[in-house]
């Protein structure tokens, strides 16, 4: 039996996100030897629950097995914790994921600059022709550029890497033989054909909402830096953005004009510490001196002189979008800035009409938000201090995984109900 089956049976047991590997690894040196252990041996390891205990004590193989199969017939490769291939980055991380599959040529991260670059769905002009820049731009300086494959700013970066004839790569929150969303099947084969698919999750896996925090932190996790183009207060670009912040990495944001609702979350993330870029050389020129043979910076001056003379971005943006079969359905500064002002109003008027309620309590209040909010997101809140601050370190000790912490945070802070402070710190809001 190969010591990868014992790595998937292990990141099956565990399931995805786990801070369990470490500590047993640690502890016991490998997978086999996880798998050999009784149940009063694993339980001796540091952090271990009973119901993780017992799931390791199984000892069925048959799952593993099957997944190894699958990878087999679908060209899947793996790429385990303990293989030399596993990148280092990733590694560092708490809840670095047990097992990597994969299809593409495999990246070596630890040798290149990658970039992540993220944003919302619901793209501008604006975004849509500042992701495929970046991306392009990116990658003609000599950087990877990882994105999630999504809807919106994510695959235009990925449009604008492939575009200018370079690898790109993708991180899924379902198996890498399941292109999500459908609409972009077309570009999952351009992505595998020049770069990279990777999932921390078996092939079959479906897509649901929980994975995509989940997925986030690899997004973030295996870069230097984090990029948000483009995102509303509500948009998942930002979790990305806080799993970066919390792991060490560099936060960017693009400028984005005031009163926009595209541009307050990208906004949002310069006024707490994130880098502002208006181009690529922003951003690789902190790297140029670390990775001399692999970025060159003069390269994108003559690459943007070279398609100066043929067609503008906008052009270049759309036709590389349409090749790819990427659904490009953006709308002018002005539309969404008149839209979000036309919802104002209408909030307004139907404050306006309905009749004045006497104060309710600032608990009432605050259980009133939090009954908007999903579960872990109460929880977390609940579990911070009344009057001190507490950084995302010391909340994960009730119980919580890093995703779901900047998930909840951030959520969290849209509603009001917790202010970021510098160095990390996060503390319940005061004015209700």
């Amino acid at each position: 039996m190969t010591d990868t089956i014992y790595w998937i049976w292990l990141s099956l047991c565990c399931g995805p996100a786990s801070r369990a590997y470490a500590p047993l690894i640690d502890h016991f040196g490998s997978p086999y030897r996880v798998y050999r252990a009784s149940e009063n041996e694993i339980l001796q390891v540091h952090g271990m629950t009973e119901g993780l205990a017992k799931k390791l004590c199984s000892k069925d193989l048959d799952d593993a097995i099957a997944v190894a199969d699958a990878c087999a017939i679908l060209d899947i490769g793996i790429v385990p914790y303990g293989s030399p291939q596993y990148p280092l980055r990733l590694k560092q991380l708490r809840d670095a994921p047990a097992v990597l599959y994969y299809r593409g040529g495999w990246c070596d991260f630890d040798k290149n600059v990658c970039i992540a670059v993220v944003g919302t769905r619901k793209m501008s002009n604006y975004g849509k022709k500042s992701a495929y820049t970046m991306g392009a731009d990116l990658t003609v300086g000599g950087a990877v550029v990882v994105s999630g494959m999504a809807l919106g700013v994510d695959s235009m970066a990925a449009a604008g890497a492939l575009d200018v004839g370079g690898g790109t790569v993708a991180v899924l929150g379902c198996g890498v033989d399941i292109a999500y969303p459908s609409e972009h099947a077309y570009l999952m084969k351009k992505i595998i054909s020049k770069g990279l698919v990777i999932s921390e999750y078996p092939p079959g896996t479906s897509p649901s909402r929980r994975n995509f925090p989940e997925r986030n932190r690899i997004i973030s996790g295996l870069c230097q830096g984090t990029l948000v183009i483009e995102a509303d207060m509500r948009s998942g670009s930002l979790i990305t953005a806080r799993c970066a912040a919390y792991q060490g990495r560099e936060v960017f944001a693009l400028a984005g004009m005031v009163g926009v609702s595209n541009s307050e979350g990208t906004n949002h993330l310069i006024k707490n510490g994130a880098r502002i870029v208006t181009c690529a050389e922003d951003i690789l020129e902190l790297y140029q001196f670390l990775y001399p043979s692999k970025i060159n910076i003069a390269a994108i001056g003559q690459s943007a002189h070279h398609y100066s003379n043929r067609r503008s971005i906008d052009e270049r943006a759309s036709s590389a979008a349409s090749k790819l079969g990427i659904k490009v359905a953006g709308v002018s500064l002005s539309a969404v800035t008149n839209d979000k002002s036309e919802t104002r109003s209408v909030r307004v008027k139907e404050k306006e009409e309905q009749p004045k309620e006497k104060s309710s309590s600032k608990s009432t209040k605050i259980s009133e938000i939090l009954g908007t909010l999903d579960a872990c997101s109460a929880r977390v809140y609940s579990c911070m201090p009344e009057e001190e601050s507490a950084t995302i370190d010391e909340i994960i000790r009730y119980g919580f995984k890093v995703h779901e912490v900047a998930s909840a945070l951030t959520m969290l802070e849209i509603s009001g109900l917790v202010t970021a402070l510098p160095g990390g710190q996060y503390i319940k809001s005061k004015k209700q």
